[in-house]
């Protein structure tokens, strides 16, 4: 969850998140507390399409984490082959 909400009005929330995606920036989000990703043997993150691109919470939690993630080449985006899936899922991180 971000720290700081979008706004509830649609448009005013497409102009807070529309920078943020085409900009890769990260968005600040509030710490998962207990969260160890060592215990855990396979983690699925998905994401909303905003945009053609992830979710600016998702990528921030994912640039946090990315050290504790054991990134697999199971990264897809819809119906993509493989080798493109691989190629657009770098972009982000």
């Amino acid at each position: 969850m971000g720290e700081t909400p979008y706004n509830s009005d649609f448009q005013k929330c497409c102009d807070e998140a529309k920078p943020e995606c085409y900009g890769k920036k990260t968005r600040p989000i509030k710490a998962i507390e207990g969260l160890d990703l060592t215990k855990y043997d396979a983690v699925f993150v998905g994401s909303p399409n905003w945009w053609g691109t992830l979710a600016p919470p998702v990528r921030t939690w994912l640039t946090q984490n990315v050290a504790a993630l054991k990134l697999r080449e199971e990264i897809w985006h819809g119906q993509l082959p493989r080798e493109q899936a691989l190629a657009w899922s770098s972009c982000f991180l």
